[in-house]
């Protein structure tokens, strides 16, 4: 799978050779690109990603495809589903006490 790729990075040294050995492919060092990134920047991202997303929220990456992480995905989507109805009901009980 990997060779379909035009380029492979790793973020250790160690990786290039492992890549090498195991893969039979040709990989790059190259800096974490996190390290990049100062505490200002990582609060903006963070303060930004609050008005994409509210309340609970979850992903899930799965390069292999597998039925079990299709399961749990599902499950926790009727999960968060209930939470949902669950918070609707106590915000109207709130409202409903406050009169």
């Amino acid at each position: 799978m990997l060779r379909k790729f035009d380029l492979i990075s790793v973020r250790e040294e160690s990786g290039i050779g492992l890549c090498h050995k195991h893969f039979g492919v040709k990989a790059n060092h190259v800096l974490d690109p996190t390290l990049l990134l100062s505490t200002k920047d990582y609060m903006y991202l963070v303060e930004e990603s609050r008005k994409l997303v509210s309340g609970i929220y979850s992903q899930f990456e799965n390069l292999y495809k597998t039925m079990d992480l299709y399961a749990i995905t599902e499950s926790l989507s009727h999960i968060r589903q209930a939470y949902k109805c669950f918070e609707k009901t106590v915000d109207r009980e709130l409202r409903s006490r406050q009169r």
